[in-house]
């Protein structure tokens, strides 16, 4: 797309090398401009692994051995090593076989995550076993030492029940709900130890970082509420300590990207930055704009829609000296 007309421009194939989709939450390392990505299939191989260079060259395509179909959401990435998740959330394969896509927890399954060189190949994966669970969205990842760290959301309950009274969209509606809790993995690669923390007991999900930070040491997540999306949680994960800020009866929001302050020195120097739609006003939404030094303070903007603004799922602030139309 045109970054500033959003025009179709074509399909992008990385100069007709890429073979397989893209995953959803592909990642872009902030030092040197790559591009990581995962995808996953019904038929071998279940999952396969890229790296695009910053120059947009399809450089590195493998494909990972998993044990059956799979449904990965995200991956992480340090400075020089790749995670991807084979967790005990994916299609029933029976009903598979029969193309019905039924999504199913199998809790006795444990959740494996396999770490390999950023340009290894399946042979280099080291698997790790660790309790069953499912992630949608990983904070960050970073080297200690021999350890691969990285904060994600673990989801409370991986298959949940649906509710009555909400039709036939009820199964969806509880996938969407997406309660969670912020937790840490170290994975030791001399060792192969593994250790899991739950840091809150908070309910909070769609974690967003100073993305200039990503695949380095952080200390800052800013996450939201769930399940009713009341609010946002700042988390110091090296204090361990945490504060919010809430909308407001009826007003809720989703992700709240962060948008560093220019010239800014500090992880935190900068601004959350998001939609809330209030539902006290018909058609009516705002931007809110919070200090993140200042956070539980409140807005220092409030920018007025004049209708009503969709909250969405995902979204990235981008300084505009890197948006360029072709």
């Amino acid at each position: 797309l045109d970054p500033r007309t959003l025009e179709t421009l074509g399909v992008e194939r990385f100069g007709g090398k890429l073979e397989r989709a893209v995953s959803a939450h592909a990642k872009v390392d902030p030092v040197s401009g790559e591009l990581l990505f995962f995808d996953y299939a019904t038929t071998p191989p279940y999952m396969t692994y890229s790296v695009v260079s910053a120059r947009g060259e399809l450089t590195h395509h493998e494909p990972i051995d998993l044990p059956g179909s799979r449904l990965p959401h995200d991956m992480a990435f340090t400075e020089h090593y790749s995670l991807l998740m084979d967790l005990p959330l994916f299609w029933d394969p029976q009903l598979l076989e029969r193309k019905v896509h039924k999504v199913t927890y199998y809790p006795e399954m444990p959740s494996r995550f396999g770490i390999l060189p950023r340009y290894g190949t399946n042979a280099d994966v080291t698997w790790f076993e660790a309790s069953p669970c499912y992630i949608y969205h990983v904070v960050n990842a970073w080297e200690e030492g021999d350890e691969f760290v990285m904060d994600a959301c673990r989801v409370i309950q991986a298959e949940p029940g649906a509710k009555r009274g909400e039709g036939e969209l009820a199964r969806m509606r509880a996938f969407l709900r997406l309660e969670a809790q912020l937790c840490r993995w170290r994975f030791n690669l001399a060792t192969g130890a593994v250790t899991e923390d739950q840091l809150d007991d908070e309910k909070t999900e769609w974690p967003t970082i100073n993305r200039h930070k990503m695949g380095r040491t952080s200390r800052y997540a800013y996450n939201s509420m769930v399940p009713h999306y009341e609010g946002l949680v700042k988390y110091d994960t090296l204090r361990g300590t945490s504060e919010k800020y809430l909308f407001g009866a009826g007003r809720t929001s989703n992700e709240a990207p962060f948008a560093p302050r220019a010239g800014a020195r500090d992880e935190d120097d900068g601004y959350v930055v998001t939609f809330v739609a209030d539902a006290n006003a018909a058609n009516s939404s705002e931007v809110v704009i919070l200090d993140a030094k200042n956070f539980a303070a409140g807005p220092v903007a409030r920018v007025r829609i004049p209708q009503r603004v969709p909250v969405g799922f995902h979204s990235t602030w981008i300084p505009g000296d890197q948006i360029r139309a072709r």
